[in-house]
């Protein structure tokens, strides 16, 4: 009787805790998108180094979930109702997953506004926050063709209006 319900009592017990921490992780990733996009909302204008040290907070969002650095793509967006996809990309600043800081999206390309945000003349800020959450038991069982731990991917998006100006510039993207 042992050697048959150890098993699966183990194996209830290893999933449960998986659980969990996946539950955990899906919910600090949404916080950090809400945290990205509330700071940068805040502000009258912005910098790349402003915005740097506000994609920082990441870390300590995440905090102790800390295997791999999410990666945040903050979009200034345009919304008018000339454009086919109501937006446009007016600055754009993103981190990797290695804490590395890129341009994020092209200026002046077309970006989707989801129908309740449509706003002829206004401005939004989109934070997109993923990161790939690697579970232990995948560091044992699962991997992908280049021989690394498969992960889950989970992603939080979030889209806010400026509080103080109508738009927020940044003054070096």
């Amino acid at each position: 009787e042992f050697a048959l319900v150890v098993p699966i009592l183990l194996t209830l017990y290893i999933g449960t805790l998986e659980l969990s921490m996946g539950l955990t992780v899906n919910k600090r990733i949404a916080r950090v998108a809400s945290t990205v996009a509330d700071l940068v909302t805040q502000q009258e204008d912005v910098d790349k180094a402003t915005l740097h040290g506000i994609m920082g907070v990441a870390e300590s969002v995440m905090y102790p979930y800390t295997t791999t650095k999410p990666q945040i793509t903050i979009v200034a967006v345009d919304v008018d109702d000339a454009h086919d996809t109501w937006g446009t990309v007016v600055w754009s600043r993103g981190m990797d997953s290695n804490g590395n800081f890129t341009s994020g999206r092209t200026v002046g390309s077309d970006i989707r506004v989801p129908n309740r945000l449509r706003f002829d003349d206004s401005f939004l800020i989109y934070v997109t926050a993923d990161i790939k959450y690697k579970p232990v038991v995948a560091q044992f069982t699962g991997r992908d063709s280049s021989g690394n731990p498969t992960g889950i991917d989970i992603d939080e998006q979030y889209w806010l209006n400026p509080r103080l100006p109508v738009e927020i510039p940044c003054l070096d993207c």
